[in-house]
């Protein structure tokens, strides 16, 4: 394969790690044991495949597809971007940690796909500026580090596609919009909150799928607008807690099982179907619960 320098230097390259100090742009397929990014930009206007990612800064740009078929694939440190319009893929079997602090990780107009039987981790942030921004899960998607969201700079968005499981882990709280940014939510598979705070801060979404939430963890809208349609599952040990932003439950009472708390302390809460509630605790926002039976206090 060749790659070619903007400075119109077209030069062919051995298979292996290539180290480069001026912007590169590949353009032809290519196929490479490892690939190593910590500054620059590299603009891949073709496809290209690699066993062994990492990037700890720079542009990683172009409209094609990178696809990653190995493990232990990383996306560190404070500084690094994401853009072009092309597709990063974690194909079955590889797997992807994005650990970038501050801005580390900036979405700045590309889709990560991970396609059924791969794995990504984002134990970090991942800033949202301008930009066409997504991530499609058909495999596993666990967040355990800060959130997908805005922090400095122009605000952008993201749509965030679940037909595979999406794991919250770890005791902190991990937000998917805010700050001007927000996150567009479908889900047809399964959230599963197993520790800490999910918190929904910004954007529109719905879920079909499956939701769990373990004791001790809170599922939290705290700011989007959140629909859990009538063929949903919603199965929480933990707290249900409503913040800011409306959340909305259709599903009949067979698909609803909520025996931790509930509490609401501003937005909107609407219980279309008569569903039954250990206790629920009010301190602020509006709570539609005219078809709903309490079993407690409120």
């Amino acid at each position: 394969f060749f790659f070619q320098a903007e400075d119109g230097i077209r030069d062919h390259c051995v298979t292996g790690v290539q180290t480069c100090a001026l912007p590169i742009s590949f353009n032809g397929t290519v196929t490479t044991l490892s690939y190593t990014q910590s500054g620059g930009t590299a603009v891949f206007n073709a496809a290209a495949t690699t066993p062994s990612f990492t990037q700890s800064g720079g542009t990683l740009s172009g409209s094609s597809t990178l696809t990653l078929t190995g493990t232990g694939n990383t996306w560190s440190g404070s500084g690094g971007t994401w853009t072009g319009g092309g597709t990063v893929v974690v194909a079955s079997g590889a797997d992807l940690t994005l650990s970038g602090t501050s801005v580390g990780n900036i979405f700045a107009g590309r889709t990560l796909q991970i396609d059924a039987g791969a794995s990504v981790t984002v134990s970090g942030h991942i800033e949202l500026d301008p930009g066409t921004n997504a991530i499609t899960n058909a495999g596993t998607l666990t967040v355990s580090g800060e959130g997908i969201n805005q922090i400095y700079g122009s605000s952008g968005s993201l749509a965030l596609t679940n037909t595979g499981a999406m794991v919250k882990t770890g005791t902190g709280t991990f937000q998917m919009g805010g700050s001007g940014s927000s996150v567009a939510f479908t889900s047809s598979g399964t959230v599963d909150v197993q520790a800490g705070t999910l918190n929904y801060a910004a954007g529109t979404g719905s879920s079909t799928g499956s939701v769990t939430v373990a004791s001790g963890a809170t599922w939290q809208t705290g700011g989007a607008t959140m629909v859990f349609e009538a063929g949903s599952l919603f199965t929480s040990a933990g707290t249900l807690l409503t913040s800011g932003g409306s959340v909305t439950f259709a599903m009949p009472v067979a698909n609803f099982t909520q025996t931790g708390g509930v509490s609401t302390s501003g937005g909107t809460v609407t219980i279309e179907k008569d569903l039954s509630l250990p206790f629920v605790t009010i301190s602020g926002g509006t709570t539609d619960r005219e078809s709903t039976r309490l079993n407690s206090r409120h």
